[in-house]
């Protein structure tokens, strides 16, 4: 495997941490005012392989990566929702390479630990209570507060040391179709807006959910796609052999998800996800997972 392979790599990191906080309120729908839900969650993700620029797998060093966060979103009106995510401490890391024949150490393994990317969201409900089809619109400001460059051979990142900007389209509904199992579907697209020449993206996603004993038990399912328009110049780490980085540029992926969210009280529950991606380019080929707390202000 070549450097410009090996730069190329990065970990699908924004994925699994969004499917964690969707399942609060989502959708179209928003929080009523004074109302919130807050999640603490941790995501990791470990791999030996990549989707490489062309969409084939492809060997690696082993790379991980673990983020510990918390959500929050707040009913600031009965229409207008506010949503932070915070990664406040992130760890990523690359194992040593060891020569198959020698047996030598040919690159040392290396960590870095610090603040991952902060989001901000805005959520403004366009439909009335009660509407069939709730819509909603979005914006999201990623504020870069992680570290874009670190490490021995500045082949590590908590963060991609851009400021980007989204605007996202929510539409939901509620289904009927088994008596006592409260069903819901919801949809959306995203179109995200990078800086430092970093390639625009666009997104898609569908979600299904139902819940089980008396809504104790969510079932949650969710086909996700990113693609990129592919217009800028690419950002990666321009550090030495084996260097990688977190957020890549031109990076795309289609992938499903499922989680499980149990509430063991009226307010208070517990939640675990798992995520892989079956498409890809330039993203990790191995399985992300997400275990959270949360309390839910229903």
């Amino acid at each position: 495997m070549n450097s410009q392979t090996l730069k190329k790599i990065i970990l699908l990191a924004l994925l699994p941490l969004s499917i964690s906080f969707n399942a609060s309120a989502g959708g179209g729908w928003t929080k009523k005012k004074g109302k919130g839900y807050y999640k603490l969650m941790q995501y990791w993700i470990i791999a030996d392989e990549h989707f490489d620029n062309v969409g084939n797998i492809d060997p690696q060093t082993t790379f991980g990566i673990f983020s510990t966060a918390l959500f929050a979103e707040y009913g600031i009106t009965d229409r207008i929702d506010g949503l932070v995510y915070f990664p406040f401490y992130t760890r990523s890391l690359i194992n040593s390479r060891i020569s198959g024949t020698t047996g030598q150490t040919l690159t040392e393994g290396d960590v870095l630990a610090g603040l991952g990317d902060l989001d901000l969201t805005l959520k403004y409900r366009l439909t009335k209570d009660g509407a069939r089809f709730p819509v909603s619109v979005s914006v999201l400001f990623g504020i870069p507060t992680g570290i874009p460059v670190g490490g021995r051979q500045d082949n590590l990142q908590t963060g991609d040391g851009e400021f980007n900007q989204s605007l996202r389209l929510d539409v939901s509904r509620s289904i009927g179709l088994i008596p006592g199992v409260p069903l819901y579907a919801s949809a959306y697209v995203r179109l995200n807006n990078r800086t430092n020449n970093f390639s625009d993206d666009w997104f898609a996603g569908l979600e299904l959910g139902a819940a089980f004993f008396s809504q104790k038990l969510w079932l949650i399912g969710r086909l996700d796609n990113q693609d990129s328009f592919k217009n800028g110049s690419g950002s990666f780490n321009p550090g030495a052999e084996g260097s990688t980085t977190i957020f890549a540029s031109n990076s795309e992926f289609t992938s499903f998800t499922t989680e499980l969210a149990y509430y063991v009280t009226k307010g208070w529950g517990v939640s675990v996800a798992y995520g892989n991606a079956f498409r890809g380019e330039l993203i990790l080929a191995d399985p992300a997972y997400t275990v959270g707390m949360f309390f839910d202000m229903r």
